[in-house]
């Protein structure tokens, strides 16, 4: 793919996915003011936004064999924690942003722990034990096996975690 091409291509899966993303709180918003059919709308354009993404990321290459795919995952996980959340958290303690200092500090925490998660899948790989994930509400933290009684990142209540399930 030439320049120009590759980095438009580049610029517009960011934009669709978070475009998809948005149309998913809003659709939620929606539902929650029972406003039906404004959700409706919200949610077609979100399968929209997620058909334009997936086109995009094909273009780039961006899906290949799951052991790639995980390598991937390690290594975009592992910079968020390592580089990117850090100076987030120094941007915000020096405009004293308190509580997006403490949230972000949440999100590299989890992002580290997503990296080791992917590593461990990466190591296993063809075993396919059977594992469940119960994932935080709050601050995204996956936790093996049963939800615990406290997050152990955020301190939310069992409560707020989700079974995952395909």
């Amino acid at each position: 793919m030439q320049e120009k091409t590759e980095r438009n291509v580049k610029f517009a899966l960011a934009g669709e996915s978070q475009a998809r993303r948005k149309y998913k709180a809003f659709q939620e918003k929606a539902q929650e003011e029972d406003l039906t059919q404004v959700a409706k709308l919200f949610k077609a354009a979100e399968m929209g936004e997620t058909i334009h993404s997936g086109y995009f990321l094909n273009k780039l290459d961006g899906v290949k064999g799951t052991k790639e795919n995980l390598q991937a995952a390690v290594e975009g996980e592992s910079y968020e924690a390592g580089n990117a959340y850090p100076a987030m958290i120094d941007d915000a303690d020096e405009e004293g942003e308190a509580d997006v200092k403490q949230y972000v500090g949440y999100v590299k925490t989890v992002e580290g722990e997503h990296a080791n998660l992917f590593k461990e899948a990466m190591e296993d790989l063809g075993k396919n034990e059977e594992t469940e994930y119960y994932v935080c509400g709050n601050c995204g933290h996956v936790h093996l096996n049963e939800a615990p009684e406290v997050c152990p990142v955020c301190g939310a209540p069992k409560s707020g975690f989700e079974l995952v399930s395909l």
